[in-house]
């Protein structure tokens, strides 16, 4: 089997290094796709050092047939040389942190300091946040435990200890990039139906002698009654006109076309400080998967008096781009996005709220792909105590109206898939006692690309003679987990419903 990896940026192909990788296993699953992989190394001390900085880097494992079998990212790596073992996990670090604590001084009153970040770090690694817990403590004790945590956790830290004397070598322990939505807190608020929230610090001006009209391109999956339109946004000078928000269906594909939905707010009513702004919309039902949010204002342009955004320079919205109208025509804008809030007035789709949390938290994640809507309702607030990772899964488990699970998988491209479980087909896979697994036609799945997903049928494994009336039909599996150990050439299956033995008496619901 070959490795890849990528820099962290996931632009270039890192050089190899003069060292022989062993894959030892990897797995997949329905609940995220890839999930863990463990690669053995072995080579020079001075080349397993360098393996000290690939936390988090892009990996990929491609089978002896040359085809990627598992993707994601580094997320350990142990490195014995000599008497020393060293151990990195990017567990170890957080670059963006809050503490919440007790008041000392407000008669013990719960609080949350404002946030912090190492802006380096997070261009290195991604955000990685942390809510710190204190008790008993002031503002200014709090500020200063969250500072001092920061200047020690924003890089990984090396763990180093002795061990017994053996041969060097290495083990990179890997994780898929599902992992990766634990990383950030989830906060939705009332309604929200859909946005990208992160404001960056890139002031763009228009309606004045320059910029015309401005718009944001966003894709969206789901179901959405629109009642506002949020955005962030200020007024330079003084502006008596009124500043109009749209919804536009996708002109040749890079555009804004035709009017949807619009609202308007007065000028006069914002503030000359950066903000969100409301804006009342018109109803509207979507039902495309991708529009634009045009700004314009009413009145004529002015060099003195008009509006500016805060764009998001960082440029972490995947899928849509900002444009502007200068003249008459639509050009590229610079390379930033708008931040921008969707609320619905109604209780919003589960499979929606993936998309949503997918969207403002998934910052690895490319785009979602929802194939299947849920057909479940649910109200969509969310506190922030949670992160994006608890927040999906949880979603997931409800379903769909078919009382069947909600399932998904991050693709080769870093693509969420959210699909409904399949119903059991009349002609299944079929797995025999030598434990290889074959399709309906008698065809050898192969096992290293790990099938998870499917349905499978017992061929020769449970004998006749066994009486299964008081049963479910125990020769029919669906898979929801699958590792295979390339030495070995074994594909561990494990099916829906199966019980650790380490958890038999412990009751898991009631």
């Amino acid at each position: 089997m070959k490795i890849a990896f990528w820099e962290r940026n996931f632009t270039n192909l890192l050089t190899p290094l003069q060292v022989d990788y062993k894959v030892k296993s990897y797995s997949h699953s329905v609940i995220g796709g890839p999930k863990q992989a463990e690669i053995s190394v072995t080579g020079s001390e001075l080349d397993l050092w360098e393996l000290a900085e690939y936390a988090r880097r892009p990996v990929q494992i491609f089978s002896d047939k040359g085809d990627p079998v598992w993707w994601g990212y580094v997320a350990e790596i142990k490195i014995d040389v000599g008497l020393w073992s060293v151990g990195i996990n990017i567990d170890s670090m957080a670059n963006y942190l809050g503490v919440a604590y007790e008041d000392d001084a407000d008669q013990g009153q719960p609080k949350i300091t404002a946030w912090t970040n190492a802006p380096d770090s997070i261009v290195e690694y991604g955000d990685r946040e942390l809510l710190l817990t204190s008790s008993g403590c002031n503002a200014a004790t709090a500020l200063a435990a969250r500072d001092k945590y920061l200047a020690s956790k924003k890089y990984p830290t090396p763990v180093i200890t002795p061990r017994e004397k053996g041969p060097n070598g290495a083990i990179l322990y890997c994780r898929g990039w599902f992992d990766t939505l634990a990383w950030k807190y989830a906060s939705i608020d009332a309604h929200l139906a859909y946005g990208y929230t992160n404001v960056g610090t890139l002031n763009y001006a228009f309606g004045d002698n320059n910029a015309k009209e401005v718009a944001q391109r966003f894709s969206f999956g789901g179901d959405c009654n629109l009642d506002l339109i949020v955005i962030y946004v200020k007024k330079v000078g003084n502006p008596t006109d009124n500043l109009k928000v749209s919804l536009c269906e996708i002109n040749d594909g890079i555009t804004p076309g035709a009017e949807l939905s619009s609202g308007t707010i007065s000028g006069a009513t914002l503030s000359t400080d950066y903000g969100w702004v409301s804006i009342l919309m018109s109803n509207y039902d979507f039902t495309d998967p991708q529009y634009f949010i045009k700004l314009s204002r009413s009145g004529a342009q002015d060099a003195v008096n008009y509006y500016s955004l805060y764009l998001d320079d960082q440029i972490k919205y995947p899928l849509g781009q900002f444009v502007v109208l200068i003249g008459a025509s639509w050009a590229a804008g610079p390379d930033a996005d708008m931040p921008f809030r969707l609320f619905s007035n109604d209780i919003v789709e589960t499979s929606q709220q993936i998309s949503t949390l997918v969207a403002l938290y998934g910052q690895f994640i490319r785009g979602i792909i929802i194939e299947n809507g849920s057909g479940l309702y649910t109200e969509s607030v969310r506190d922030g105590l949670a992160n994006a990772f608890f927040e999906i899964s949880e979603l997931l488990k409800l379903g769909t109206s078919n009382y069947r699970r909600l399932l998904c998988e991050v693709t080769l491209g870093r693509m969420l898939r959210v699909y409904e479980e399949p119903i059991v087909p009349t002609y299944t896979n079929m797995i025999l006692k030598d434990g290889s697994l074959r399709d309906p036609y008698d065809t050898v799945i192969r096992k290293e690309i790990c099938p998870v997903g499917i349905w499978t049928r017992m061929k020769d494994i449970i004998p006749a003679s066994l009486d299964t009336t008081y049963l479910a039909d125990p020769t029919i599996q669906f898979i929801d987990e699958a590792e295979y150990i390339p030495d070995e050439d074994r594909l561990n299956l494990t099916a829906r419903g199966f019980i650790d033995p380490f958890q038999i008496g412990r009751p898991d619901d009631g």
